[in-house]
């Protein structure tokens, strides 16, 4: 090698790592930020009304409202979340009871899910099938969740440890200030997204829009949050999905919204499901003024 191409191998050398420097560094504030939005604090537990909105199959529309108590555990607990369920409405479809026991990543244990049907009076154990969100997905017609835009993919907070983060960079949404990340799986199999970029407010670590790519690069769907604070906790008020391939759309509201209220975990167990929606709220009376 000649003393002349020598010096310009030893600058590539140090671009590149300088190059990499940088994008460590990227990565390490970016991490950082979705670990303060995984933080976000929304209460110990809580309650709150559900409705959903669906636009769906070119100007279809339904909508379906459900009760929902929520509780949250500590690391040494088996269970991160358990969540309880029950439709409100429509009448047809009153009393179906869902129940959710929900685990941290490091677990390595799917979600147990449980549905309860009215009609009878049978509670049975749900196989979990994620969701193909490629460009040619098929929907169930007369299913209400299958033309939702929303499930745990896109409500449930998402381990930070699952992804591997960029800080793309700042900017203003809304008259908001904002950090931009893109997030890409580090196993494309724990997601049905190819990556994800997240607009994430400076002032509180809340995502108030998260496009959604399939591995292919396309946007495949849009979310949009709008944010409560009750007493001094997050709560979602209002979340708008938008598929970007079909052009169905879901809003999901929650009102109502009563934080801490100290719900015991016998609340959360398979038999509150087998007891039905009216025994369900009578219990939550006791702690639902």
């Amino acid at each position: 090698m000649s003393a002349r191409i020598i010096p310009g191998v030893v600058l590539a050398g140090c671009c590149l790592f300088a190059a990499s420097g940088i994008a460590t560094a990227e990565e390490d504030v970016a991490a950082r930020i979705m670990q303060r939005v995984y933080e976000v604090y929304g209460g110990d537990d809580s309650f709150s009304r559900l409705r959903f909105s669906f636009e769906y199959d070119g100007g279809k529309t339904g909508t379906l409202g459900l009760v929902m108590a929520y509780k949250r555990y500590p690391a040494t607990a088996g269970a991160e979340s358990k969540v309880v369920m029950f439709n409100d409405y429509p009448p047809e479809k009153k009393d179906i009871g869902y129940l959710g026991w929900f685990y941290r990543v490091e677990q390595e244990r799917d979600a147990d899910q449980w549905l309860y049907l009215p009609e009878l009076r049978q509670t049975r154990k749900l196989t979990r099938k994620p969701r193909d969100y490629s460009r040619t997905e098929k929907r169930t017609e007369g299913d209400e969740f299958s033309v939702s835009e929303l499930d745990l993919e896109e409500l449930a907070p998402r381990a930070p440890v699952l992804d591997r983060h960029t800080l793309l960079g700042s900017e203003t949404l809304e008259g908001r200030a904002v950090y931009t990340v893109e997030s890409v799986p580090t196993d494309p199999d724990s997601s049905p997204y190819g990556k994800r970029i997240a607009w994430i407010s400076k002032d509180g670590y809340l995502p108030l829009r998260v496009d959604c790519y399939d591995r292919e690069a396309h946007l495949v769907k849009t979310l949009n949050f709008t944010w409560a604070q009750v007493d001094k906790d997050w709560v979602w008020e209002r979340v708008i999905a938008v598929n970007r391939v079909n052009g169905n759309k879901t809003l999901l509201e929650q009102s109502d919204v009563l934080v801490n209220l100290g719900l015991p975990d016998d609340l959360f167990a398979k038999r509150v499901l087998d007891q039905g929606a009216d025994t369900f709220a009578r219990r939550m009376s006791r702690y639902v003024r």
